[in-house]
């Protein structure tokens, strides 16, 4: 899988278009719900842990934003028929509190990612509080699954002060997501 990644978002960015090649590889999965942990890793096996941190980071927002308006323009029908029972509920909460609803919805395990994009586009919530909730709330699980996965690569490589370091880093990140869900919860 390494040798696949490297050999399609890694020569992307060897040709210069890895953003967008990763922007168009998050927005394209979101419809068929793919992880978002396991395209984060692929970041980072693909351009290394900084640039993959970044590299997923703004792809979540663009697929974050795409998938909303398909929400938005489908309507409550398309969000209901990816949403199950439990949709309509959380959907009007979104609509009248869109940042902390946003925010909130990055740190539990709700539904897939397009499912509660769409909800908050069905929902008619603030696209600017539902962007700002989202490009808050998926930093945090960025930056943990970006330097956990390197750090537990350069674990097994034996690299063990570049470990800790990148392991230190997603602790860091870690504790800003509980801080920040303390502070609004």
């Amino acid at each position: 899988i390494e040798i696949f990644i490297k050999s399609t978002l890694g020569q992307a960015e060897h040709d210069h278009w890895g953003l967008p090649a990763t922007i168009l590889v998050f927005t394209l999965t979101a419809y068929v719900a793919a992880p978002q942990v396991v395209l984060i890793a692929a970041c980072v096996v693909a351009f290394g842990p900084e640039v993959g941190f970044w590299y997923a980071w703004v792809a979540t927002i663009v697929s974050g934003a795409v998938t909303y308006f398909t929400g938005y323009l489908g309507g409550a029908q398309i969000a209901q028929s990816h949403a199950g029972a439990t949709g309509g509920r959380f959907t009007s909460f979104m609509g009248k509190n869109g940042f902390l609803a946003s925010l909130l919805v990055r740190f539990v395990p709700a539904a897939p990612f397009i499912v509660v994009n769409m909800g908050f586009g069905a929902a008619r919530a603030s696209f600017l509080a539902f962007m700002s909730g989202l490009a808050l709330g998926v930093l945090p699980k960025t930056a943990i699954v970006s330097f956990a996965w390197d750090g537990i690569m350069d674990a097994i490589e034996r690299n063990f002060p570049q470990a800790a370091i990148t392991g230190a880093i997603a602790i860091a990140a870690w504790f800003f997501g509980v801080v920040l869900i303390r502070r609004y919860v």
